[in-house]
């Protein structure tokens, strides 16, 4: 016992912290439907203003703490309920797509600002509270007990808070019945306005806290929050008190677990606990102990064709294919980024399968495009297979994967799926993509180039030839897909699954054949990636951040058709740069992150808003019949805004 007790210290501290930032969470999701995925953002920049103030610009602690929780809490926390309040009346999908892009936006904002790099965040509360004490053969800090402390204090007030004061009975009452509230002379919106203020506040400290243990990076900052979702779903998505015993759990399990799992690939494992522990809630508990939004459909995006004649559609067609025939002749040494362009088209094209057409939730696609990258250098490379049947082995290999993943959709959708997609992908590359599981012996996964017959792969003009004819594979298989009638069950599913599964039709049979469909096709583009870049290194892993990053953009462009948004996305993400040079990486997720919320704002229900929307209603409506609904009458007339449960 005595040589894991300070497993245990430091386990109750972190989870402590966990709990503070969970109790953030699950109180803005309990008054407002909404589940923040930004949340980890919010509590970054929270941190990176406290370092500004305290660090560079020279402020005392207790005034930069002051001005980060009682200014920039309450601030971000009004702006941001803004934001969610448009929301709220979207469709399950469509909230969460919305949540990621601000992630994405305040992540962009803080990169352009300070830098991807690591900085050195100095550990305020040991110099405040200096020295400790020994408990048994354990040194313990008294920084650690503060921590502790406060975070205990937090959890106990917020609990009073919400328990014995009137504003507290407010807070709580929004949820079950606006409507009421309001007559009783309370504003609702007022109420959302303090707990999200509370939210972030909780966010912001918790932020605070833990940058001290891994230094002022963004990215570990909101993965480290991020931890939180476990303890939130240990808490039943509603039950504070659970929730801040829930991150104790987590921390502890972290904590003890890098006693106990120290050989590589294993290791990995300490880091993805919070998200083990996330995903097994998930599936355990009841889909009715959840808290769930009625009679919302889950779809992001409703396929609805512009009113444009077959001619016209084939014309469009044709002119872009000749377009990127074309494209050798002026691309010159900008070529490879043309090819590899395409190969994120195919993969666009299969994450738009789930997002687009059957409304279903994928924040790990990055996950089977690095697994298709890998699988192929074996394939090719260990196991000497042709060229084209290593791609297609690639894809196929990478099916099992995505069945992995459409079990969990047989039992959860809309943000709970996002979860446990999210989860799968934090611990595929924490425990899988640095590993032998993917890489072998080998360092480094070489894409040999083809050789067909008189193509000769390694000539630059002809690998972007040879993309492109993948690429258009991939779009004819697409296009059948969604004019069949797994095209249809899969735009049903995504309007009305319930209606589905009323007519007798299976709706759990079409999740798990569009998950393995949408794998095959980021399979391929995984494959076709490596062998345009020619070598992917073992630590370059592509990150669920990647995928979140995808998800927006792809978001971003969605007024455009399935196909046409991503030959787009893909252009965006690899060409544009290739001519901006000063579009960076940091800047590409901001304006990523902007163009996905102000996609899902701007709309009316959904993407599908950006086609016109409006020119049908008023088609459908008599003018006078327009004009009353626009009035008072029919503001009241309006349902009601759906709350959580």
């Amino acid at each position: 016992m005595t040589e894991y007790m300070p497993f245990l210290v430091v386990g109750l501290t972190t989870g402590a912290l966990y709990g503070l930032a969970a109790l953030g969470l699950a109180l803005t999701y309990r008054t407002s439907g909404v589940f923040n995925l930004a949340h980890g953002a919010i509590a970054a920049a929270g941190a990176y203003l406290y370092y500004q103030l305290y660090v560079m610009s020279g402020w005392p602690w207790p005034l930069a703490m002051a001005v980060a929780l009682v200014v920039c809490g309450p601030v971000m926390g009004i702006v941001v309920e803004g934001v969610m309040r448009h929301l709220v009346r979207k469709q399950l999908a469509t909230i969460v797509v919305g949540t990621v892009g601000l992630l994405l936006l305040i992540l962009g904002a803080l990169f352009v600002k300070f830098g991807p790099v690591n900085r050195a965040f100095p550990d305020f509360l040991s110099d405040v509270v200096p020295g400790g004490f020994t408990f048994g053969s354990v040194f313990v800090r008294w920084a650690q007990v503060v921590t502790f402390a406060v975070s205990l204090v937090g959890a106990l007030g917020l609990y009073a808070v919400l328990r014995f004061t009137r504003t507290g009975v407010a807070m709580r009452a929004v949820v079950d019945n606006a409507e009421l509230l309001g007559l009783a002379a309370i504003n609702p919106v007022r109420m959302r306005r303090v707990s999200w203020s509370l939210g972030c506040t909780f966010a912001t400290l918790s932020g605070i806290l833990l940058a001290p243990k891994v230094g002022l990076d963004a990215t570990l900052l909101i993965l480290l929050v991020v931890y939180s979702f476990g303890a939130v779903a240990i808490g039943r998505f509603s039950s504070l008190p659970l929730t801040f015993v829930g991150g104790l759990v987590i921390g502890l399990l972290e904590s003890l677990s890098t006693k106990v799992f120290t050989v590589p690939p294993l290791n990995g494992i300490p880091p993805a606990i919070p998200f083990l522990v996330l995903i097994a809630v998930l599936l355990v508990t009841p889909a009715r102990h959840l808290p769930s939004h009625i009679g919302r459909s889950s779809a992001i995006i409703r396929e609805r064709r512009m009113s444009l004649s077959r001619r016209a559609r084939v014309a469009g067609a044709v002119t872009t294919l000749a377009a990127l025939l074309a494209v050798p002749t002026f691309a010159e040494q900008r070529l490879l980024l043309y090819s590899t362009a395409l190969t994120y088209t195919i993969m666009f094209l299969s994450l738009g399968l789930l997002v687009r057409l059957s409304g279903q939730l994928s924040l790990c696609h990055a996950a089977f495009f690095a697994l298709g990258a890998t699988t192929f250098f074996h394939l090719a490379h260990d196991a000497h297979l042709p060229w084209l049947l290593a791609v297609v082995g690639a894809g196929l290999v990478t099916v099992p994967l995505g069945l992995i993943l459409a079990l969990p959709a047989t039992r959860v959708s809309g943000i709970y799926l996002a979860l446990v997609t999210f989860g799968f992908g934090v611990l595929m590359q924490n425990v899988v993509f640095g590993s032998w599981i993917m890489w072998g012996h080998h360092d480094l996964a070489r894409g040999a180039r083809p050789k067909l017959g008189w193509l000769d792969g390694r000539n630059d003009q002809t690998m972007y030839f040879i993309t492109l004819a993948m690429a258009v594979a991939a779009v004819l298989l697409v296009t059948v897909i969604t004019r069949s009638r797994l095209g249809r069950l899969l735009r049903a599913m995504a309007d009305s699954p319930l209606s589905l599964t009323t007519n007798g039709l299976g709706v759990n049979i079409t999740k798990v054949l569009v998950f393995c469909v949408s794998a095959f096709l980021a399979g391929i583009a995984g494959s076709l990636y490596v062998v345009n870049v020619q070598a992917v290194s073992r630590g370059a892993g592509f990150s669920p951040f990647d995928s979140l990053t995808w998800l927006g953009l792809l978001v971003m462009v969605a007024g455009a058709g399935l196909v046409p948004s991503a030959l787009l996305a893909g252009l965006l993400l690899v060409v544009v740069p290739g001519y901006l040079t000063g579009l960076t990486v940091e800047w590409q997720t901001l304006i990523f992150g902007a163009g996905a919320l102000a996609a899902v704002l701007l709309s009316e229900t959904d993407l599908s808003g950006w086609l016109g929307s409006r020119e049908r209603v008023s088609k459908s409506r008599s003018p006078l019949r327009t004009r009353a609904w626009a009035g008072p009458p029919g503001g009241r007339l309006a349902p009601a805004e759906p709350v959580a449960s």
